[in-house]
């Protein structure tokens, strides 16, 4: 709908039904009658609204604002390993357990986009979403291997993000920065092996594991001639908390920095290019968790998983 000239208002709606029903074949199979069945129905619908309003102040200028509900229903995995009094091992093994509540989540997101030049565009958007029932995955504190899945309460993940590009008679650039506050939104005890006691008492504003703050992302394309181009793009990633440090308790991962470096170059219907990423051969860690090293007793330390390194790609693409 368009209620003045400047003004612009978008509705829709979604009505989504998931249906599950499990047979759990194992639960009588053979003369042994098992003590736990996993069998079951399940049935989730929810009506997800969305609404969104743009107006154009200028005709370079327009303020933009949504909102938009949105939800996930539990998988069938996560269904039957959901029983802290029968954990399991993920995701080799099911048992009887209560049902989950499924994820809801609520998004608002408002902003300005803005061309000052032709040649120059830039977008400034805030956002917000905040989900119920969230999933996790919890271990059982007895256990290095079992554990089973339960819902937090509430999560959050709100912040801004800015883009900047623009183009020139031989190329065209771009910068992204994105600021991410991904916090628990209600105390919850969560499974950890970073103390002694196994228990992470994770208070509300503490930050989820595994989502760095700050994101700056960029990249440069010059045209040499009109069949040879040349690409730099790099990524900045700031630190982030190990998974199993819900709590905010310990040492996180280091921030890094990537780069990239691509050349192509078009002949007739055949494009030839060469690819080199991390080009610095840059050392650096994507993930990380705390565990309990068992191979030579040293207890708990930090497992991390390491960056990819300078690696060449090439090759031909052809259309036909």
């Amino acid at each position: 709908a368009e209620p003045t000239e400047q003004l612009t208002i978008t509705a829709a709606g979604r009505f989504d039904t998931t249906a599950l029903k499990i047979n759990d074949r194992l639960a009588t199979k053979g003369d042994e009658e098992r003590t736990t069945d996993a069998s079951g129905s399940h049935r989730f619908e929810r009506f997800n609204p969305a609404i969104g309003a743009t107006y154009s102040l200028l005709p370079t200028l327009n303020l933009y604002a949504n909102y938009s509900e949105s939800y996930r229903a539990p998988t069938a995995i996560e269904l039957t390993c959901a029983n802290p009094e029968a954990p399991c091992p993920i995701p080799t093994a099911i048992v009887d357990d209560p049902p989950l509540d499924p994820v809801k989540g609520k998004t608002w997101e408002t902003g300005v986009r803005w061309s000052p030049l032709p040649q120059l565009h830039a977008t400034l958007a805030f956002f917000r979403t905040d989900l119920e029932d969230d999933i996790l995955f919890r271990n059982d504190p007895q256990s290095r291997v079992l554990g089973f899945f339960q819902n937090v309460k509430a999560t959050r993940r709100q912040g801004l993000e800015f883009l900047l590009k623009g183009v020139w008679g031989r190329g065209q650039w771009f910068l992204n920065y994105t600021l991410t506050d991904a916090t628990f939104e209600d105390d919850v005890e969560l499974f950890t092996f970073a103390n002694e006691d196994r228990i992470a008492l994770v208070q509300k504003g503490d930050v989820l594991p595994l989502v760095a703050a700050h994101r700056v992302n960029g990249g440069v394309e010059v045209s040499l001639t009109p069949a040879w181009k040349m690409r730099f793009d790099g990524i900045y990633v700031g630190s982030q908390y190990l998974r199993g440090d819900e709590a905010n308790e310990r040492h996180r991962l280091d921030p890094y920095f990537v780069a990239n470096f691509q050349t192509t170059y078009q002949f007739r219907n055949a494009e030839l290019f060469i690819r080199l990423e991390n080009v610095f051969n840059a050392e650096y860690e994507t993930y990380g968790a705390f565990f309990e090293n068992t191979l030579d007793e040293t207890g708990v330390e930090r497992f991390l998983g390491p960056g990819a390194p300078l690696g060449a790609f090439g090759g031909v693409r052809v259309r036909f």
